[in-house]
This record gives C-alpha cells, structure tokens and sequence, in this order.
C-alpha cells in the first residue's frame, strides 16, 4: 500500500501538483482531509508514486505502516461541526451579533472552520462530533471491490 498527503487549497479546490480528486488511481476518504492544515491524504491504487516524488507540496509514503503513521500524525481524531437546526443557529447567530459578542467579518468562509467557530462561541444549532480516520486497508479492499464490480458489469 502506497500513498501521498497532498496541500489542498479547499476553497479553490485546487491541489499541489494539479492532482485531480476524481483521478480513479487514487482514493481518498472524507475522514483523510485536514481542513485547517489543507492536506487530504490519497491511497495510490497501482501503487506507482513515482509521479508524486518531488513535487512541491506533495508528501510520498512507500509503505502500510508510513501511511498509518502518517494519517495519526496529520489527521488524528478530530471534531466534526454540522448544522442540527438552520432556525435555532439563525436565533442563536442573529443574538450573539446584536449582542456584540461576534462580527460578520469574523466569520470564517469555509463551512467546517465556520461551524467550529460558532461552536465555539456557543452558538446552538450545531452539533459535533469525534471522527477518527478510517482505515487505509478497509478503504483499498473497497476500491480493488468496486473495480471487480466494474469487470464484471462490463462483461456482462
């Protein structure tokens, strides 16, 4: 197993080295993406990172256990933020501004870092939750699944 970490500049969707997310050599997991520090983490199917060494903003790892390593290290556990009621975190929002207590130029742009800014101001409608990274090995065994799925649909 075999993979990258890539900088990822999510508000333009764009990536070091110009790799593309829907590259069907590569596979990434929802759980892999580090918002905050714009690095997302990519298995690389066929195993050829060869095009990936020594491009600036792209980390290779040549094995299981340096992927593993490397997913603890950058992505960890984490908090995930999300809206539980669009009314109540409108209240709750609108009070907190009247009240000085935030400003809308504080307000990040990207939706996560803005759920876990309210959250953290006490803003209600929000909910959280610990994500852990999903596990490299179940995430290829899928990905090799859906390629023989695939064959199989095409010989048919």
């Amino acid at each position: 197993m075999k993979g990258i970490c890539v900088h990822a500049d999510y508000g333009t969707g764009m990536r070091a080295g110009g790799v593309r997310p829907d590259d069907p050599n590569l596979r990434c997991h929802p759980t892999w993406q580090n918002l905050k520090a714009g690095c997302e983490f990519l298995l690389v199917l066929d195993g050829n990172v060869e095009p990936y060494r020594n491009v600036e903003g792209i980390r290779v790892f040549e094995t299981e256990a340096e992927v593993r390593k490397a997913l603890e290290m950058h992505i960890g556990e984490r908090v995930q933020h999300g809206v539980t009621s669009e009314a109540i975190l409108q209240a709750s929002l609108g009070a907190a501004m009247a009240a000085g207590k935030i400003k809308a130029d504080e307000l990040p742009q990207d939706h996560e870092l803005c759920c876990e800014f309210m959250h953290g101001h006490g803003i209600a409608g929000l909910k959280c939750r610990r994500v852990t990274p999903h596990d490299p090995v179940m995430v290829l065994r899928k990905a090799e699944q859906d390629a023989a799925d695939a064959i199989a649909r095409d010989l048919k």
